[in-house]
C-alpha cells in the first residue's frame, strides 16, 4: 500500500497528506512521504515550522519530520525513506503478517506439493528402466546388457539453502531482518529435493527443485515474482558444496529440474553441458499446463531422452490422459496416428521413447492396438472405431519393439530438437 494510506485523517491531524493540486508537480518518488502542517511544530531538529511548510515523513511515524527541500529529499533518499532503522523495519517487513498474504501462497504450495508429487512417482516409476547413459565410458554402452536403473532414494535436501537465498534476492535491503513470523509465512514455498538412481557400477544424481521468489516493495504486499538465472546458479553451486561434503558415491551425471510458480526469464533456457544437465519449468495460477525449457539441439542416447520425460512435473498418468485425447480426435477424424505424427503434433518437446511407450500402455487398457504402417510407421487404432480384425497384424509389444543387433548394443541414439 502507499505510504500515505498510513497517514492520520485530516479532521485531526497535525499534518496532512499533499491535495491533487499540490502533488500535481512532485516528483512521484516522493509525493506520497509530502505531508503538510495544519499548525506550527517542531521538526526532528527541532526547528519549529510554521502552518503551511511541507515536510518530509514516513507515515508510519508521524513525529519524526523535517521541511521539504532539494538536500534534505536526497538525505530521505539515502535513508531509504524513514528517517530512523525501526521505520525502516516497518516499513519492509511490518511486525505483523499481513492477512492478506495466505491468499497469494496458497495455491503456490499447492503447486509445490503437485511438483514434489509427481517428480517423485516418476523416478520411482524408473526403477527397471534403461538408465540414462550420460557421462559413462564408451565401453560402458558395449557391455552386452542394458543397464537397467535398481534403486532409488533421496540422498540431500537442499530446501533451507534455497529458501535462504530466494530471501536474498527478494528485495528487501541489506540491514532490515527478517522477523520469525515472516520467515514461517514464506515456509513451505519453495524445496529442494536431491535423489540418488543406482545402476551396477554407476549412479546419476537428479536435483528436483521448486523456488518461490516473492518480490517485496517497500510498504506494499509482496507479490511473486520470476525466478531468475543467479538462484538457480546459486542451486547448482550449493548442490556441488553439499556433494563435495556427502562423502558418498560421485555421480556419473546429475539433471536438475527447475520449477517456479512464475515464468522464468526469457533468457533462461534448459542447459546441457559436460557433467548436468538443466530443465526449467514454471506454471503460474492462471496457467492449465506446466511450461518446460528443455536444452535446445540437445542430442543423447535414447535412454537418456526418455529419462528427460520423468524431469518434467507430469506423471505418465498424466501424459496418457493428454495423449488419448490428441489420438481419439484424431481417429475420429479418420486420420491415421502415429509417433512420428504425435511427436511433431506436440511440437517435439516429448522424446519418441516416450510415446512409444504411452501407446504401450494404452495398449493394455484394451482399448487400443499398435500396427506397422505400410511406411513402417508404429501407429495406434482405437477397437471402439475400427474392428480388431481390421487391424494389420502381427500385435505389437515392448518385446517386438527393442532394437536388434549392434545398434541395440550401443543403445541407440536419439535426438530432442
Amino acid at each position: 500500500m502507499p505510504a500515505n494510506q498510513n497517514s492520520p485523517d485530516a479532521s485531526d491531524a497535525v499534518i496532512v497528506p499533499l491535495s491533487e493540486d499540490q502533488a500535481a508537480g512532485v516528483d512521484p518518488a516522493f509525493a506520497s512521504y509530502i505531508g503538510v502542517l495544519t499548525k506550527s511544530k517542531r521538526d526532528m531538529e527541532g526547528l519549529l515550522l510554521p502552518e503551511g511548510t511541507q515536510v518530509l515523513l514516513n507515515w508510519l511515524d508521524t513525529g519524526t519530520f523535517i521541511e521539504n527541500t532539494e538536500p534534505n529529499r536526497k538525505a530521505f533518499h539515502h535513508k531509504d525513506f524513514a528517517w530512523t532503522a525501526e521505520v525502516r523495519q516497518k516499513a519492509w517487513l511490518p511486525p505483523v503478517v499481513p492477512v492478506a498474504l495466505a491468499p497469494v501462497l496458497d495455491p503456490v504450495r499447492s503447486a509445490k506439493s503437485k511438483f514434489h508429487a509427481a517428480l517423485s512417482r516418476n523416478l520411482h516409476d524408473a526403477k527397471g528402466a534403461p538408465f540414462p547413459e550420460f557421462g559413462q565410458p564408451f565401453w560402458f554402452r558395449l557391455r552386452p546388457w542394458t543397464s537397467k536403473i535398481s534403486g532409488i532414494e533421496q540422498v540431500g535436501d537442499l530446501t533451507a539453502f534455497a529458501s535462504e537465498v530466494t530471501r536474498k534476492k527478494s528485495g528487501v535491503p541489506k540491514g532490515v531482518e527478517w522477523p520469525a513470523q515472516w520467515i514461517e509465512a514464506l515456509s513451505g514455498t519453495s524445496e529442494v529435493k536431491i535423489f540418488e538412481l543406482k545402476t551396477s557400477g554407476a549412479a546419476i544424481h537428479v536435483v528436483a527443485g521448486f523456488i518461490t521468489r516473492m518480490g517485496f516493495n517497500r510498504g506494499q504486499l509482496p507479490e511473486i515474482a520470476p525466478p531468475t538465472q543467479e538462484v538457480a546458479n546459486a542451486l547448482l553451486a550449493e548442490y556441488r558444496n553439499w556433494l563435495g561434503k556427502s562423502g558418498g558415491e560421485k555421480p556419473v551425471y546429475t539433471y536438475l529440474t527447475f520449477a517456479s510458480p512464475c515464468a522464468w526469464p526469457q533468457g533462461v533456457a534448459g542447459v546441457q553441458a559436460g557433467d548436468y544437465l538443466t530443465v526449467y519449468c514454471s506454471r503460474p495460477a492462471s496457467a492449465d499446463d506446466w511450461t518446460v525449457r528443455m536444452p535446445e539441439h540437445a542430442t543423447a542416447p535414447q535412454a537418456v531422452c526418455g529419462f528427460l520425460d520423468r524431469l518434467r512435473p507430469e506423471t505418465r498418468d498424466d501424459f496418457a490422459g493428454k495423449l488419448r485425447e490428441k489420438i481419439d480426435e484424431e481417429l475420429y477424424n479418420g486420420n491415421p496416428v502415429h509417433v512420428k505424427w504425435l511427436y511433431e503434433t506436440l511440437d517435439r518437446e516429448y522424446s519418441r521413447l516416450s510415446i512409444q511407450q504411452t501407446l504401450l500402455d494404452l495398449q493394455d487398457t484394451g482399448d487400443y492396438q499398435l500396427y506397422w504402417t505400410r511406411s513402417k510407421q508404429l501407429a495406434i487404432a482405437n477397437l471402439t472405431i475400427t474392428k480388431q480384425a481390421d487391424v494389420p497384424d502381427p500385435r505389437i509389444t515392448a518385446a517386438t519393439l527393442k532394437p536388434k543387433g549392434l545398434f541395440g548394443l550401443l543403445g541407440g541414439r536419439g535426438s530432442r530438437p
